[in-house]
């Protein structure tokens, strides 16, 4: 069997040949790799995209097949982590605007039609939540009360599902704790 270096056009000046090769044989890896580090198949393929034009804009700065691989790799990852830091930005402002003002609006919400005791749990499990993890309480906060699902927050954060619903399960199981412990009347796990 004859094994055919890939690069080598591409190293020797033929870079449409070249590129196309190196496209054909490094995009599913690179995919992914991509998709390992992003969990969203989008954005996968747009770091994958800006690798290889950036791999055209440099075709001359190459010296050996190592440096291409390696170049590439790197820019994926680079793309990688730029996307995952914007996912958790944006999810981190959307989420954390739940402080004070949002908390007296949910608060007012929950408590409607409540007799004072009620109302007096209301109070008390917000103020629980606010001793929970940060990532614990943001997962509990957009999946209990913004309705979103596991997929929706997984993807904004840039993590697994399995990690929001450790995080949601958590939170749930220590508020659920508190309500045992301080005996709230009409309490039951299975509400």
């Amino acid at each position: 069997m004859i094994k055919i270096n890939i690069f080598k056009p591409f190293l020797d000046g033929e870079y449409y040949l070249g590129f196309e090769l190196i496209y054909r044989a490094c995009r599913g890896p690179l995919i992914r790799f991509a998709m390992f580090h992003l969990h969203n198949e989008h954005a996968a393929n747009d770091a994958v995209a800006e690798a290889f034009r950036l791999l055209w804009q440099k075709k001359g700065d190459f010296q050996n097949e190592l440096h291409i691989k390696r170049f590439l790799r790197r820019t994926v990852m680079n793309k990688c982590l730029t996307e995952r830091r914007t996912q958790l930005k944006s999810f981190t402002i959307r989420t954390e605007t739940m402080k004070m003002r949002d908390l007296a609006a949910l608060e007012l919400k929950l408590q409607a039609g409540l007799d004072a005791y009620s109302q007096l749990a209301v109070k008390e499990i917000l103020v629980q939540m606010e001793r929970l993890d940060e990532k614990q309480r943001l997962d509990f906060y957009a999946h209990i009360f913004e309705s979103q699902s596991y997929q929706e927050i997984a993807e904004a954060r840039g993590v697994t599902q399995s990690t929001v619903r450790t995080n949601v399960s958590l939170a749930k199981t220590f508020l659920q704790n508190f309500l045992e412990v301080n005996g709230y009347r009409g309490y039951s796990k299975n509400s």
